[in-house]
């Protein structure tokens, strides 16, 4: 299961843990993955957290003018495109792949279930 991970990650960084966790997915297991596929903040919120994970200095900045703590950490929340994701699914052999949306606030999230089959010739040999 991978749940709010994903849009903590870079996409580089999150499609190579994608993999690694498909790859974990044995014969006839199921996994299930989140992550998030659109946000709708208007642009200078999004500027906003753009410089704030990227600007040295910068979070710390907001924060203060925000009322809150200099070193409370940025929380980023990154998109990845869900037809990138399920291709990497696809490509690792999991099937069927189901998803499901959901929508929190300004975010919309995807969850996929995806199994691992035995093929025919696999089974018949156990």
């Amino acid at each position: 299961m991978c749940y709010h991970v994903l849009q903590r990650l870079p996409r580089q960084e999150g499609l190579t843990l994608l993999r690694r966790l498909i790859a974990a997915v044995g014969a006839d297991g199921v996994g299930v993955f989140q992550w998030c596929c659109r946000a709708r903040s208007p642009l200078a919120v999004r500027a906003s957290r753009w410089i704030r994970e990227r600007v040295p200095g910068a979070n710390a900045a907001a924060n203060r003018l925000r009322g809150k703590p200099a070193d409370d950490p940025f929380v980023p929340t990154h998109v990845y495109a869900t037809d990138e994701v399920l291709a990497e699914f696809e490509a690792a052999g999991l099937n069927p792949v189901h998803v499901a949306l959901e929508r929190h606030e300004d975010v919309d999230y995807a969850i996929a279930f995806a199994q691992r089959r035995h093929s025919v010739r696999s089974r018949a040999a156990t």
